[in-house]
């Protein structure tokens, strides 16, 4: 995980209870230092909200993605 953002890459991180995804984020951003740019989407997200977020994802405006399977 930090290895792959420290090398400048990105993390797809799947957790399939969205109830969680919030709490997984915010500890995410309390482990990581400085905390990476990340964003939620899970399969109750909105299409367009997926895919613009999915689309910023691939540009690396965020470099955490914490979804469900969709």
């Amino acid at each position: 995980f930090t290895r792959e953002l420290e090398r400048g890459g990105s993390v797809f991180y799947v957790l399939n209870e969205i109830p969680r995804l919030e709490e997984r984020m915010k500890q995410l951003s309390t482990i990581l230092t400085p905390a990476p740019p990340m964003t939620i989407i899970h399969g109750r997200s909105r299409r367009e909200e997926i895919e613009e977020k999915m689309l910023k994802f691939i540009r690396g405006e965020y470099k955490v993605l914490i979804t469900t399977t969709i």
